[in-house]
């Protein structure tokens, strides 16, 4: 499989082209492919049972890592959670926490860096074993050695999960560091 970089400058429309593929909202004109199928073609539920999303944005609830791990997958077990986490590179960070899977987040509880937001993030979509894992700016907010780790965290799990990267980035290096080049 592939790792496709989508990269533009700050307003070009990159994020709108990654909420076009997840269907966030639909184009008025053209489409939007994938495989030579219109995303429109497909039910909502294939959709996302296909591709999952990590954006800038780091969305965590309130509650259990755990819980947050499995917020796409509510029957995922505790196997497949820490699976997921493992791949993300949320595992050993996870198993330090007081609780360690258990550790309540979120408003009133343990804070997280934004780091390990960032891969706890990773690891909820890679729970849901994704055939296309849509990446729009998860290292945004990292300082530059993190961003360096987890570009070669993220090339290393392209190749143990064989799965399609789109990866969406207003840096032109990180997308070349990151994408296959053809």
């Amino acid at each position: 499989m592939k790792i496709y970089g989508l990269t533009g400058k700050t307003g070009a429309g990159k994020s709108t082209i990654a909420n076009l593929i997840m269907r966030l909202y639909d184009s008025d004109e053209g489409g939007v492919y994938i495989d030579g199928i219109n995303v429109k073609d497909l039910s909502f539920k294939s959709l996302y049972e296909n591709i999952a999303i990590v954006s800038q944005e780091t969305y965590l609830f309130r509650g259990s890592i755990m819980d947050n791990i499995r917020y796409a997958v509510p029957n995922a077990s505790s196997e497949e959670v820490i699976a997921a986490a493992k791949i993300a590179s949320a595992h050993d960070f996870i198993m330090k926490m007081p609780d360690a899977y258990n550790t309540m987040i979120g408003f009133g509880y343990k804070g997280l860096s934004g780091g390990e937001k960032q891969k706890v993030m990773l690891a909820r979509a890679l729970a849901q074993q994704p055939k296309v894992l849509l990446l729009d700016e998860p290292l945004a907010a990292l300082d530059l050695k993190m961003r360096k780790d987890m570009q070669m965290e993220l090339r290393a799990m392209h190749k143990k999960l064989g799965i399609t990267f789109i990866y969406v980035t207003h840096d032109q290096e990180e997308a070349l560091t990151l994408s296959d080049r053809v």
